[in-house]
């Protein structure tokens, strides 16, 4: 008899997170398990291709701020399905999720953590403290995530799995590679071209990067565009910065976007700035693609992108020496390309999404199991 496990998470909108579940999902057994997903807001714009692999997906539409009789339906829910494990991803649907789940009695609840969650104040931590007693896992996404939630929660050690975020190879694999990007955007044929895919939000920190831009006009590179892929609360107030630096020619904010694979191979070189990562899944997808990466040296990055090899990482919070890595890029990009190719090798060793379906699929057959190794 298949096992029932429910999914829960806030909404399948565009972010590394709720791409990764949707590839997760789709790899996973449906001859071992029969699947759910619970969005506590709404079903989001990945929902339907979730659905169209035979997974239901529904919304519990919780209203914004306080909404008294939301974790009243959760439990009606929960106790209807009555699923033999339910997997929670962020903190939102980990909170009304795992409180819901623990007060009906499911059995086997597990948490995936995403990020190393620095934004915590005491409160969330103390919440922390309280449902992670009730989480008969919590899988981490590297291991500063890992170490992160054992000495800043007190999640105990033997309740803590390592599973990386993964990705779909053949998204990556393209019979024929596509074309028009540049033209499109008005940028010359020859220019280097970063892309930096991550939400307009203040933990991926854009505005170093526009510095760091700035900064590479000011010495006198030319030749580079960077577009900027990506939705949130902070994109008017970046593009007002690139507008009042006079950098509207070297920089593009595309907004969200569905078409990402075809993006990344349409680009030179991936950079990122943020101020804190678990495990960047942009990194994982533009390996993917054969790109390059210039990133900050925190969270998980170090664990994928070798300085020198398939990449270049700086401290975060230092726009000039984000600028000098971007300008190494521009002016050897012959030496690019050779770590975009010895990227690509390394997520195909460690991040298939097969083999982290894989291991995602032996914890839950342990957890129903009962083993505690």
């Amino acid at each position: 008899m298949r096992k029932k496990l429910i999914f829960m998470i806030w909404a399948l909108e565009v972010g590394g997170a709720e791409r990764f579940l949707v590839k997760l999902l789709k790899n996973l057994s449906q001859e071992l398990f029969e699947i759910k997903v619970v969005c506590i807001s709404r079903k989001g714009v990945w929902a339907e291709e979730v659905e169209h692999s035979g997974i239901p997906v529904v919304s519990m539409d919780k209203r914004t701020g306080i909404d008294p009789l939301f974790l009243f339906r959760l439990m009606i829910l929960l106790h209807k399905e009555k699923p033999d494990l339910v997997n929670l991803y962020l903190w939102t649907a980990y909170f009304w999720g795992g409180l819901a789940a623990h007060l009906v009695g499911v059995k086997h609840i597990i948490v995936t953590e995403q990020n190393l969650d620095i934004w915590k104040r005491w409160y969330h931590k103390f919440i922390d403290k309280i449902l992670m007693r009730w989480m008969e896992r919590v899988v981490c996404v590297s291991d500063q995530v890992a170490e992160f939630y054992k000495n800043k929660i007190g999640v105990p050690e033997n309740k803590i799995r390592m599973i990386p975020n993964a990705i779909d190879l053949t998204m990556f694999s393209p019979s024929q590679a596509p074309t028009g990007l540049k033209k499109k955007l008005e940028v010359n044929k020859d220019s280097f071209l970063f892309v930096c895919a991550a939400r307009l939000h203040e933990q991926k920190a854009h505005h170093i990067l526009i510095k760091a831009v700035d900064i590479l006009v000011q010495r006198g590179v030319e030749g580079f565009h960077l577009i900027i892929v990506g939705e949130g609360e902070l994109r008017e107030l970046h593009e007002t910065d690139v507008r009042r630096k006079n950098l509207s020619r070297q920089i593009s904010f595309l907004g969200l976007r569905q078409d990402i694979p075809d993006i990344f191979q349409q680009s030179d070189c991936l950079v990122l700035s943020s101020d804190y990562e678990g495990l960047s899944l942009a990194i994982l997808e533009a390996m993917a693609a054969r790109l390059p990466v210039v990133a900050t040296d925190v969270g998980g990055n170090a664990q994928v992108v070798s300085t020198g090899n398939t990449g270049i990482l700086v401290p975060a919070q230092r726009p000039g020496l984000l600028a000098d890595a971007m300008q190494a890029m521009i002016e050897d990009s012959s030496k690019a390309k050779v770590m975009g190719a010895e990227g690509r090798a390394y997520i195909e060793q460690h991040f298939a999404i097969e083999k982290i379906a894989q291991q995602t699929t032996n914890l839950f057959v342990d957890c129903l199991k009962g083993n505690q190794q």
